[in-house]
Order: structure tokens, then C-alpha cells, then sequence
């Protein structure tokens, strides 16, 4: 239940009106980049549904950091206000968005601080 709220939240910060969830792959389908970031869900203690809504929620902030890449800053500052709405630490929250960022979008490192 919490995944898909932070889910939703992450989409919302980016104000994407029609997003595409990806979908979850299979256990044994699960990549480098995947298993990099269940790494850092795992280390942030983050509770997630499965390791599914977990990727998927690092596949939703990129695509939030993507759709706010012209204003970087606030997109990212929503992300995180969001997710700490949702029960994160601040540095939960952030830790999560470079985790994703590094995982599945590093092109965007500079925008959110890393």
C-alpha cells in the first residue's frame, strides 16, 4: 500500500498527467540497474510491497526528474516534500532519489545533486 502511494506521490510531483507505469518484471528478470536500486530501498529501509513496486517507484522518479528537468530544483524538492508526506526522512527521501538516479536515469546526476 505505501509503494503505490509513494507511486502516485512521484508522479504527482511531476505533474504528469497521463504516466505509464512500467511493469513489474519477474524475479529472474531483474537487472543490474534493478538490483541496484533494491539495494538502496533495502539499505534506506524503505517498505515496499515487492521488489516490483520498488523498481517501478525507481523507474516513476526518474520519469519525475525527466518531466521536470526544466525546473530541476522544485521537481525535485516535490519529490522529496512528497515522499516525507508519505513517512520517509528527509534523508530517506533523498537517499531514494539518487539511488534512482543513479540506477535508471544517471544522465540527470547534476540535477538532483549528485
Amino acid at each position: 500500500m505505501f509503494a503505490r502511494r509513494i507511486v502516485a506521490v512521484v508522479l504527482s510531483a511531476a505533474a504528469v498527467g497521463a504516466a505509464l507505469l512500467t511493469s513489474a518484471p519477474a524475479s529472474a528478470d531483474i537487472s543490474a540497474q534493478d538490483q541496484q536500486f533494491l539495494d538502496v530501498v533495502k539499505q534506506l529501509d524503505v517498505p515496499v510491497n515487492s521488489d516490483a513496486d520498488a523498481i517501478t517507484i525507481g523507474h516513476d522518479i526518474c520519469n519525475a526528474v525527466d518531466a521536470g528537468k526544466i525546473q530541476p530544483a522544485s521537481t525535485v524538492r516535490g519529490v522529496m516534500s512528497r515522499l516525507q508526506a508519505q513517512g520517509l526522512q528527509k534523508g530517506q527521501a533523498a537517499n531514494l532519489v539518487w539511488g534512482a538516479v543513479a540506477a535508471y536515469c544517471p544522465q540527470y546526476r547534476a540535477l538532483v545533486g549528485r
